[in-house]
């Protein structure tokens, strides 16, 4: 018995990934260095600012949920951390309400009037910082003296003022409370992307686009010292690796992160060279609001097409279920673009493929998973609630290890979602779950949709077997996984399927 078949032996076949919860406790934390640069420099009044935003973020959640009536969040992690960065990101002087008053106007309207986790668009701790900004700016200015003296601006450095790079590295310069120690902002870096919490896609693609700027107009030409004080200063690094990679408000496909990141660094870079007054310490402050509502549409211009399409066999009704046309459901073996344009035997044919999910397919996800009989040969049967989803969903997508597609037809120029696959990837195996859509069911897609997962699951390097996980009821799951011979064993009052994947020469 080889290792892959050893691991799936025993139960639990499935393993969740992390949790909200867990998300939001390694970045808190992630943020412990940084919160330690902000006490050591500031002492008790650093520690105060970070408790009033905290709190106050988490107050005005639960009161968002209870008037809204939804779901109580507050105990998924995700205000508090808004709570803390937030303070962590303003300068040291502010008045002790700013962070009060910042953190409940971002949950509120950033957040709870937007619907909740997982479907605001603009970041809340930097939406926050931004509103000050422009409503107080002398007062978001002014950054005082600490541990470290008189704090040394981004604008004196690159205006000819000379300072110790390892200074800087240790936070003697002038910006949020947490923001100025590269060192303890790269170890809390490391302990998100050691934990799988995020990945270097969009901090790299940043740091690229805003040193490209920088060398190209910056007229410094590739000047490291210039190049080192952009980069650690103003906040950059911070906002790079603790706020640009929010799950929610960045994209999700791979090419949309590094468009994202790339964007984003220019958009630093070209406000730090525009000669408006103050924009060397604030440049970050208005790009990230700015790049944030381009999350979506990169997606969808990044979204790539549905791949493998196999031979037509039968016929289904693709629209609404009153409608009366017919189609037969297309799956030849090519790449090509899908359309729906040819006819076989007087009939319509379409061509149906896997695409990537996107944040825009929750609602879609979440009807599929309270289906009635998908929750009946679901392992969980408790009906999700929208708060629920919304969160798995947002780390879902996050996560290196979850696949999810859908299986959709491009049928004059609209899409149609006929179900969804999902593949968590565990050693050399890849784990499927999947569901057909109510109105399509009865039409072997089923089967069609485990034929695609196979492609699905090479894209995976190292992806040798596939495994299934059915209920006893489960009749048309069993047919679909015994119809392209996978091994059946019996687990208790359930099957497990499992198959090799067959090599492609």
């Amino acid at each position: 018995m080889n290792r892959e078949e050893k691991l799936y032996d025993r139960t639990p076949f499935v393993r969740e990934s992390l949790s909200t919860r867990d998300c939001m406790l390694l970045v808190m934390l992630s943020l412990l260095p940084s919160a330690g640069t902000a006490m050591y420099f500031y002492g008790s009044r650093a520690l105060l600012m970070i408790l009033i935003s905290m709190g106050a973020a988490v107050c005005t959640e639960a009161l968002c949920c209870l008037l809204f009536r939804r779901s109580l969040t507050v105990t998924d992690g995700s205000a508090a951390v808004s709570g803390l960065i937030l303070a962590l990101i303003l300068p040291p002087t502010v008045p002790l309400w700013f962070p009060a008053a910042a953190s409940a106007g971002a949950m509120l309207v950033v957040k709870a009037l937007f619907g909740g986790i997982g479907k605001n668009v603009l970041n809340p701790a930097m939406t926050g910082k931004l509103a000050l900004t422009l409503l107080f700016y002398d007062a978001m200015q002014n950054f005082g003296t600490g541990a470290a003296g008189e704090a040394v601006r981004i604008a004196d450095l690159l205006s000819g003022e000379r300072a110790d790079l390892t200074e800087i590295l240790l936070g003697r310069a002038a910006g949020g409370i947490g923001t100025t120690s590269g060192v303890n902002i790269l170890i809390g870096a490391m302990i998100l992307m050691l934990t799988g919490v995020v990945s270097i896609t969009i901090p790299a693609a940043c740091l690229a686009g805003l040193v490209s700027i920088l060398i190209l107009f910056g007229g410094h030409g590739i000047d490291p010292y210039y190049l080192a004080v952009q980069i650690l200063g103003g906040g950059t690094l911070f906002t790079v690796f603790f706020m640009a990679t929010d799950f929610t408000t960045s994209p999700v496909t791979r090419w949309g992160k590094i468009l994202y990141g790339v964007l984003l660094g220019a958009v630093i870079a070209l406000l730090r060279i525009s000669g408006i007054p103050g924009m060397e310490e604030n440049a970050c402050v208005f790009a990230l609001p700015a790049v944030n509502l381009t999350a979506r549409l990169l997606d969808r211009v990044t979204m790539p097409r549905p791949f493998g399409i196999r031979n037509a066999r039968r016929t289904i009704r693709y629209d609404q279920p009153d409608a009366d046309s017919e189609v037969a459901v297309g799956y030849q073996d090519t790449e090509r673009e899908m359309s729906g344009s040819g006819r076989e035997g007087g009939q319509e044919t379409i061509l149906l493929g896997l695409r990537p999910a996107v944040s825009e397919d929750s609602a879609f996800l979440l009807e599929l998973r309270n289906d009635p009989i998908t929750r009946s040969n679901s392992f969980q049967t408790s009906e999700i609630t929208q708060a629920e989803h919304e969160q798995w969903y947002a780390r879902a997508l996050q996560d290196p290890d979850t696949a999810i597609y859908l299986l959709t037809s491009v049928i004059d120029e609209e899409e149609y979602r006929f179900g969804q696959l999902r593949l968590h990837f565990e050693g050399g195996a890849a784990v499927i779950s999947y569901t057909i859509a109510p109105r399509y069911r009865g039409h072997g897609l089923g089967r069609e949709l485990l034929r695609l997962a196979e492609d699905a699951a090479r894209l995976r390097p190292g992806t040798t077997m596939l495994v299934g996980e059915v209920k006893k009821q489960n009749e048309a799951s069993k047919k679909s996984f015994r119809s392209l011979d996978y091994q059946e064993s019996v687990l208790g009052d359930h099957l497990l399927y499992r198959k090799t994947l067959p090599t492609v020469v």
